[in-house]
């Protein structure tokens, strides 16, 4: 496979999403993993940092390929925030679509924070 991130992204996509092959979330998320190793350091890679991490976030959240790991999913999220601005400065198509999904993601993992401390006080 070529040294580049958007190969293995892409590879990632098919097993996750199903497309041409049979579903594999633990494939899919080994393909995410190793776009993640591959991205470059400058800005040549910018334009799929977002779509990337967010694909990362949502398997650790879900635990999609890999155990449940709500800190993880909140790393990512910290991490993608800076491409979706990315995303929306140079205009990528839909960009306002994915900047959403990365909010409510964090609202979500939050709000499971939130519900579990107040259960571990009620539990006192």
């Amino acid at each position: 496979m070529l040294d580049n991130a958007n190969a293995p992204y892409k590879f990632g996509g098919v097993y996750y999403w199903w497309n041409f092959v049979r579903k594999n979330s633990v494939i899919a998320y080994q393909y995410y993993q190793k776009t993640k190793s591959q991205l470059a350091y400058d800005d040549s890679d910018n334009d799929i940092k977002s779509g990337i991490y967010y694909r990362l976030e949502l398997c650790l959240f879900r635990g999609i390929g890999t155990e449940k790991n709500l800190f993880g999913a909140l790393a990512y999220i910290n991490k993608d925030h800076p491409y979706s601005y990315y995303d929306r400065t140079h205009d990528k198509f839909n960009w306002h679509s994915i900047a959403k999904k990365i909010e409510e993601l964090r609202e979500t993992i939050i709000g499971e924070f939130d519900d579990e401390i107040e259960s571990d006080n009620q539990g006192e």
